[in-house]
């Protein structure tokens, strides 16, 4: 049941938006991205990161490294505390594509199908195919 009255997001957008988006490869990257917009300043360790998010510590480690390559994010270490400081700095991406993606993911059925986007092009990515429609 779609409550908000947004249009339901089909695969086809799903992959279209990813494809605008560019950076997000996995799905840790994309609920990372999304904890981070819900959480734009956090003074977390590794661990209580990854217990939040619900990955591993290396593969949300790899995403952070993605978020941070692509001047999503900023990661600062602070002398009081073993804990990192995360700032979330969308720049550019919040006129281009971020409210779409926030958009899209507003709805349970949306991240879902963003998410099943992402294992999409992982499998693509590996060699096999992409599915296309929604």
């Amino acid at each position: 049941m779609q409550g908000s009255g947004a249009p339901a997001v089909t695969r086809r957008d799903a992959l279209a938006l990813l494809d605008r988006v560019g950076v997000l490869r996995h799905r840790s990257d994309l609920d990372l991205l999304l904890f981070f917009a819900e959480h734009p300043s956090a003074l977390l360790a590794m661990d209580s990161l990854a217990a939040f998010v619900g990955y591993s510590h290396h593969q949300i480690a790899g995403s952070i490294e993605v978020l941070v390559a692509a001047g999503l994010l900023q990661r600062r270490q602070t002398q009081a505390h073993a804990a990192r400081l995360y700032v979330f700095d969308p720049g550019a991406a919040a006129g281009a594509w971020l409210p779409a993606l926030l958009a899209a993911a507003a709805t349970r059925a949306g991240r879902l199908a963003l998410r099943e986007a992402l294992a999409l092009r992982s499998v693509d990515s590996a060699g096999g195919s992409r599915v296309a429609g929604g």
